[in-house]
Protein backbone atom coordinates (compact mmCIF):
# COMPACT_ATOMS: atom_id res chain seq x y z
CA UNK A 1 0.00 0.00 0.00
CA UNK A 2 2.83 2.03 0.74
CA UNK A 3 4.22 1.88 -2.69
CA UNK A 4 1.44 2.56 -4.52
CA UNK A 5 0.77 6.02 -2.91
CA UNK A 6 4.51 6.30 -4.05
CA UNK A 7 3.47 6.15 -7.69
CA UNK A 8 0.82 7.81 -7.72
CA UNK A 9 2.13 10.84 -6.25
CA UNK A 10 5.16 10.74 -8.91
CA UNK A 11 2.39 10.41 -11.78
CA UNK A 12 0.68 13.58 -10.37
CA UNK A 13 3.77 15.07 -10.24
CA UNK A 14 4.38 13.83 -14.26
CA UNK A 15 0.97 15.44 -14.97
CA UNK A 16 1.16 18.39 -13.83
CA UNK A 17 4.31 19.26 -15.12
CA UNK A 18 5.38 18.10 -18.86
CA UNK A 19 2.41 15.98 -19.27
CA UNK A 20 0.25 18.56 -19.65
CA UNK A 21 1.91 19.60 -23.25
CA UNK A 22 2.00 15.80 -24.22
CA UNK A 23 -1.55 15.40 -23.89
CA UNK A 24 -2.24 19.06 -25.27
CA UNK A 25 -0.36 17.02 -28.65
CA UNK A 26 -2.49 14.42 -28.76
CA UNK A 27 -5.54 16.46 -28.88
CA UNK A 28 -4.11 18.66 -31.41
CA UNK A 29 -3.66 15.48 -33.71
CA UNK A 30 -6.99 14.67 -33.35
CA UNK A 31 -8.25 17.36 -34.44
CA UNK A 32 -6.30 17.52 -37.78
CA UNK A 33 -6.79 13.64 -38.89
CA UNK A 34 -10.78 14.99 -38.31
CA UNK A 35 -10.56 18.15 -40.34
CA UNK A 36 -8.28 16.16 -43.09
CA UNK A 37 -10.34 13.50 -43.36
CA UNK A 38 -13.79 15.66 -43.74
CA UNK A 39 -11.68 17.59 -46.44
CA UNK A 40 -11.16 14.39 -48.33
CA UNK A 41 -14.92 13.59 -48.25
CA UNK A 42 -16.16 16.87 -49.77
CA UNK A 43 -13.63 17.12 -52.27
CA UNK A 44 -14.70 16.20 -56.66
CA UNK A 45 -13.48 12.93 -57.70
CA UNK A 46 -11.00 13.34 -59.97
CA UNK A 47 -12.43 13.20 -63.38
CA UNK A 48 -11.22 10.57 -65.94
CA UNK A 49 -9.26 11.21 -69.08
CA UNK A 50 -11.34 11.46 -72.53
CA UNK A 51 -11.30 8.71 -75.07
CA UNK A 52 -9.39 9.82 -77.87
CA UNK A 53 -10.12 7.57 -80.79
CA UNK A 54 -6.99 7.01 -83.26
CA UNK A 55 -8.89 6.19 -86.11
CA UNK A 56 -8.30 2.79 -85.97
CA UNK A 57 -8.95 0.58 -83.16
CA UNK A 58 -12.84 2.06 -81.87
CA UNK A 59 -14.03 1.48 -78.41
CA UNK A 60 -16.95 -1.44 -77.23
CA UNK A 61 -20.00 0.30 -77.77
CA UNK A 62 -22.87 -0.78 -76.07
CA UNK A 63 -26.00 -0.15 -77.65
CA UNK A 64 -28.61 -0.97 -75.00
CA UNK A 65 -31.90 -1.48 -76.51
CA UNK A 66 -31.16 -0.66 -80.05
CA UNK A 67 -32.90 -2.96 -82.43
CA UNK A 68 -30.24 -5.66 -84.28
CA UNK A 69 -30.04 -6.13 -87.85
CA UNK A 70 -31.59 -2.50 -89.08
CA UNK A 71 -29.80 -1.57 -92.09
CA UNK A 72 -28.36 2.03 -92.33
CA UNK A 73 -30.17 4.11 -95.15
CA UNK A 74 -27.58 7.01 -95.21
CA UNK A 75 -24.37 5.26 -95.90
CA UNK A 76 -23.24 5.05 -99.79
CA UNK A 77 -22.58 2.19 -101.72
CA UNK A 78 -19.33 2.24 -102.88
CA UNK A 79 -19.03 -1.38 -104.37
CA UNK A 80 -18.11 -1.63 -108.04
CA UNK A 81 -21.30 -2.99 -110.16
CA UNK A 82 -20.80 -6.40 -110.94
CA UNK A 83 -22.95 -8.77 -112.99
CA UNK A 84 -24.54 -12.05 -111.46
CA UNK A 85 -23.34 -15.14 -112.92
CA UNK A 86 -26.58 -16.41 -115.01
CA UNK A 87 -27.55 -19.73 -113.80
CA UNK A 88 -26.83 -22.40 -115.49
CA UNK A 89 -29.61 -24.52 -116.78
CA UNK A 90 -29.10 -28.24 -117.04
CA UNK A 91 -31.63 -29.18 -119.94
CA UNK A 92 -32.97 -32.88 -120.29
CA UNK A 93 -32.32 -34.52 -123.54
CA UNK A 94 -35.35 -34.40 -125.60
CA UNK A 95 -36.72 -37.53 -127.02
CA UNK A 96 -36.64 -37.41 -130.74
CA UNK A 97 -40.25 -37.72 -132.32
CA UNK A 98 -40.48 -40.90 -134.61
CA UNK A 99 -40.63 -38.85 -138.35
CA UNK A 100 -43.94 -39.28 -139.58
CA UNK A 101 -43.43 -42.01 -142.86
CA UNK A 102 -44.97 -39.40 -145.20
CA UNK A 103 -47.81 -41.70 -146.50
CA UNK A 104 -51.57 -41.47 -145.84
CA UNK A 105 -54.24 -43.82 -145.86
CA UNK A 106 -55.72 -44.60 -149.24
CA UNK A 107 -59.66 -45.06 -148.12
CA UNK A 108 -60.72 -44.62 -144.11
CA UNK A 109 -58.91 -46.83 -141.20
CA UNK A 110 -61.02 -49.46 -141.16
CA UNK A 111 -59.67 -53.30 -142.41
CA UNK A 112 -61.55 -56.04 -142.86
CA UNK A 113 -58.92 -58.29 -143.57
CA UNK A 114 -55.02 -57.64 -142.73
CA UNK A 115 -51.63 -59.01 -144.57
CA UNK A 116 -50.93 -62.37 -144.56
CA UNK A 117 -47.28 -61.82 -144.47
CA UNK A 118 -46.46 -65.90 -146.63
CA UNK A 119 -49.29 -67.41 -144.45
CA UNK A 120 -52.37 -69.37 -146.21
CA UNK A 121 -55.61 -67.89 -145.29
CA UNK A 122 -59.25 -69.08 -146.41
CA UNK A 123 -60.71 -67.16 -148.86
CA UNK A 124 -64.66 -67.46 -148.78
CA UNK A 125 -65.39 -66.55 -152.76
CA UNK A 126 -62.88 -68.89 -154.07
CA UNK A 127 -63.26 -71.54 -151.31
CA UNK A 128 -59.39 -72.61 -150.42
CA UNK A 129 -56.42 -71.97 -149.19
CA UNK A 130 -54.43 -69.04 -150.40
CA UNK A 131 -51.97 -65.97 -149.51
CA UNK A 132 -53.61 -62.70 -149.08
CA UNK A 133 -50.89 -60.70 -150.21
CA UNK A 134 -52.37 -56.93 -149.22
CA UNK A 135 -54.53 -55.19 -147.05
CA UNK A 136 -58.54 -55.08 -147.35
CA UNK A 137 -59.26 -51.39 -146.65
CA UNK A 138 -63.25 -51.39 -145.89
CA UNK A 139 -65.10 -48.89 -147.91
CA UNK A 140 -68.33 -48.47 -149.43
CA UNK A 141 -69.50 -49.15 -153.18
CA UNK A 142 -68.09 -45.59 -155.28
CA UNK A 143 -66.53 -44.18 -151.85
CA UNK A 144 -63.19 -42.41 -152.93
CA UNK A 145 -59.76 -43.55 -153.31
CA UNK A 146 -56.87 -41.77 -152.60
CA UNK A 147 -53.09 -41.99 -153.42
CA UNK A 148 -50.91 -42.68 -150.43
CA UNK A 149 -48.26 -40.37 -151.86
CA UNK A 150 -46.94 -38.51 -154.75
CA UNK A 151 -45.72 -40.54 -157.44
CA UNK A 152 -46.09 -41.51 -161.26
CA UNK A 153 -48.76 -43.64 -162.63
CA UNK A 154 -47.18 -46.54 -164.18
CA UNK A 155 -50.27 -48.71 -165.19
CA UNK A 156 -54.45 -49.01 -165.37
CA UNK A 157 -55.36 -52.26 -166.16
CA UNK A 158 -58.47 -54.54 -165.95
CA UNK A 159 -57.20 -58.09 -164.33
CA UNK A 160 -59.30 -60.70 -164.07
CA UNK A 161 -58.91 -61.66 -160.15
CA UNK A 162 -58.68 -58.00 -158.93
CA UNK A 163 -60.36 -56.30 -161.28
CA UNK A 164 -59.72 -52.38 -162.50
CA UNK A 165 -55.97 -52.48 -160.95
CA UNK A 166 -53.69 -49.25 -160.55
CA UNK A 167 -50.17 -49.23 -160.33
CA UNK A 168 -48.20 -45.80 -158.97
CA UNK A 169 -44.51 -45.88 -158.68
CA UNK A 170 -44.08 -43.40 -155.66
CA UNK A 171 -40.23 -43.37 -155.81
CA UNK A 172 -37.84 -45.44 -153.20
CA UNK A 173 -38.47 -48.18 -154.81
CA UNK A 174 -42.05 -48.57 -153.73
CA UNK A 175 -44.64 -49.26 -156.08
CA UNK A 176 -48.55 -49.62 -154.77
CA UNK A 177 -51.39 -51.72 -156.86
CA UNK A 178 -55.19 -50.23 -155.67
CA UNK A 179 -57.13 -53.18 -156.79
CA UNK A 180 -61.08 -53.82 -156.98
CA UNK A 181 -61.52 -50.23 -158.26
CA UNK A 182 -64.79 -48.95 -160.18
CA UNK A 183 -64.43 -48.53 -163.91
CA UNK A 184 -63.14 -45.38 -165.59
CA UNK A 185 -60.70 -44.17 -162.86
CA UNK A 186 -59.27 -40.87 -162.80
CA UNK A 187 -56.00 -41.39 -163.65
CA UNK A 188 -54.13 -42.50 -166.91
CA UNK A 189 -51.17 -44.06 -167.19
CA UNK A 190 -47.87 -42.02 -166.85
CA UNK A 191 -49.85 -38.98 -165.15
CA UNK A 192 -48.02 -37.41 -162.09
CA UNK A 193 -50.68 -37.80 -158.94
CA UNK A 194 -49.78 -35.47 -155.52
CA UNK A 195 -50.42 -37.39 -152.02
CA UNK A 196 -54.10 -37.36 -151.16
CA UNK A 197 -55.28 -37.01 -154.94
CA UNK A 198 -58.27 -39.51 -155.97
CA UNK A 199 -57.31 -41.92 -158.28
CA UNK A 200 -60.44 -43.68 -158.37
CA UNK A 201 -63.78 -45.29 -156.60
CA UNK A 202 -64.67 -48.28 -155.02
CA UNK A 203 -65.72 -51.52 -156.96
CA UNK A 204 -65.43 -55.01 -156.78
CA UNK A 205 -62.86 -57.02 -156.43
CA UNK A 206 -63.62 -60.30 -158.28
CA UNK A 207 -61.55 -62.79 -156.20
CA UNK A 208 -62.99 -61.25 -153.24
CA UNK A 209 -66.81 -60.99 -153.86
CA UNK A 210 -68.14 -62.64 -150.98
CA UNK A 211 -66.27 -60.36 -148.70
CA UNK A 212 -67.64 -56.88 -147.47
CA UNK A 213 -67.20 -54.13 -150.07
CA UNK A 214 -63.74 -52.77 -149.45
CA UNK A 215 -60.43 -51.99 -151.73
CA UNK A 216 -57.64 -54.35 -151.95
CA UNK A 217 -54.09 -52.69 -150.92
CA UNK A 218 -50.46 -54.21 -151.90
CA UNK A 219 -47.12 -52.87 -151.96
CA UNK A 220 -43.94 -54.02 -153.33
CA UNK A 221 -40.54 -52.33 -152.18
CA UNK A 222 -37.88 -52.84 -154.35
CA UNK A 223 -39.80 -55.82 -155.69
CA UNK A 224 -40.82 -57.74 -152.91
CA UNK A 225 -44.14 -57.78 -151.22
CA UNK A 226 -44.58 -56.17 -148.20
CA UNK A 227 -46.58 -55.56 -145.61
CA UNK A 228 -48.34 -51.91 -146.51
CA UNK A 229 -49.01 -50.82 -142.83
CA UNK A 230 -45.32 -51.02 -142.22
CA UNK A 231 -44.77 -48.91 -145.32
CA UNK A 232 -47.32 -46.33 -144.05
CA UNK A 233 -45.74 -45.97 -140.51
CA UNK A 234 -49.01 -47.61 -139.69
CA UNK A 235 -47.73 -50.95 -138.11
CA UNK A 236 -49.18 -51.41 -134.62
Amino acid sequence: MVQNKKTSSKIQKFLSGKGFYIALAFCLLAVGASAYTAVRLDADPEPEAPYVADGQNEPDVNWGDQQANVPATDVPDTRAETQAPAETQTQAPQQEEPAESGYQLPLGEEISMDYSNGEMVYSKTMNDWRIHAGIDFKGAADAEVKAIAAGTVKSVKTDEMYGVVIEIDHGDGIVARYCGLAKDPTVSEGKEVASGDVIGRVGVVPCESSEESHLHFEVRVNGELTDPLEVLGKAG
